[in-house]
């Protein structure tokens, strides 16, 4: 399912979207040191086919669509980043504005983050703000 803003489109992820969505995961994650590694495109392959069959699978089980998904440009259907809700399992309460009025325990919480990333070429206009 595709969402849409005034200027942009937020849409599944494609195996055409491979180069692409590396270059900008790689600038956003690896500050560029692995574009051209055909091993870092290995394991991009691998994570596309899994955000692919997450995609798909998460929805028949009725679990949230956890996952990125792309951002493109409405105009021109460009790419230019990635947008997605991601879980995570970490002892959240030791942070004092995520506990509550309750003690720290020190506990494992399951929480889940909004993640992006702008190609740096487009970002400062406000894509991130308005994908989320």
């Amino acid at each position: 399912m595709n969402l849409e803003t005034e200027r942009l489109v937020v849409r599944p992820l494609v195996e055409g979207d491979l180069a692409e969505i590396h270059r900008i995961m790689d600038a956003a994650f690896g500050e560029g040191r692995l574009a051209d590694d055909p091993a870092a495109l290995a394991e991009r392959r691998s994570w596309l086919a899994w955000t692919q069959l997450s995609q798909e699978w998460l929805g028949k089980m009725y679990q949230p669509p956890y996952g990125e998904r792309a951002v493109t440009l409405k105009a021109t259907g460009a790419l230019i980043g990635a947008v997605g809700y991601v879980p995570c399992l970490m002892p959240f309460d030791q942070i004092t504005e995520l506990r509550g009025a309750g003690p720290e325990t020190g506990l494992y919480s399951p929480e889940f983050g909004l993640f992006w990333a702008i190609d740096r070429a487009q970002r400062r206009q406000g894509y991130a703000t308005e994908a989320a």
